[in-house]
């Protein structure tokens, strides 16, 4: 019993290093060109699509992480790379549920 459930474990960890990144489509544009730059709501936005605010919120995150790594990768600049560091460390260390300020 043991011995299954450890390659199930592990089968699922080998496919986490196999996906591919996934490329924004055209309603993540949209919904990035709606939030950011037209300053809908993502409410409405979430509304408008027939999805919840919280997808609207991962689609978002998703999308500036995309564009971070896109600009990265093209030339670093200071702002981009430094999105991309703080997102890279925020996974390798997420927070804990509680939080302490060190002063």
């Amino acid at each position: 019993m043991v011995a299954a459930t450890t390659s199930a474990a592990s089968s699922a960890n080998d496919n986490q290093h196999t996906r591919r990144p996934r490329t924004p489509d055209r309603n993540d544009h949209l919904i990035f060109q709606w939030v950011k730059m037209e300053g809908k709501t993502q409410d409405w936005v979430a509304t408008q699509l027939g999805i919840s605010q919280a997808t609207v919120s991962r689609v978002i995150q998703r999308y500036e992480r995309w564009q971070a790594h896109a600009n990265a990768t093209r030339s670093c600049s200071p702002v981009a790379c430094e999105s991309l560091r703080k997102w890279k460390v925020s996974r390798m260390f997420p927070r804990a549920p509680f939080a302490v300020a060190i002063a």
